[in-house]
């Protein structure tokens, strides 16, 4: 017989995949590593930035999320972003604890 030797790896920012329901259908072989969002110190360095109030308005309005930062143009930013956030309130949260439709709505009027 041949020994294979391979390292599978599943990747998301899904609630279920970060949820312990997947963990357990794996059972002793996760390992999850936790990766947030640039702080504004992280923004700062990322893109070579002096700290003042310019750069922190930057930094407020197109966020941590280092995927935004592949755009040039503000406007396919923005649309990464929103699409995010969509992602993360909509799929994540409203869907995984059953949240009602009137919630969702108002949700999707924000955004």
């Amino acid at each position: 017989m041949f020994a294979y030797n391979y390292d599978i790896y599943i990747t998301g920012s899904n609630a279920f995949l970060l949820s312990s329901d997947l963990a357990t259908l794996f059972t002793g072989r996760t390992y999850s590593i936790e990766i947030y969002p640039f702080s504004y110190e992280e923004f700062l360095e990322y893109h070579n930035l002096d700290n003042n109030t310019e750069n922190f308005d930057r930094y407020v309005l197109e966020g941590g999320f280092s995927g935004s930062y592949l755009y040039k143009e503000i406007d396919k930013k923005y649309h990464y972003i929103k699409d995010v956030y969509k992602t993360m309130i909509v799929r994540d949260i409203v869907q995984r604890y059953k949240i009602k439709i009137f919630l969702y709505l108002i949700v999707l009027v924000i955004l």
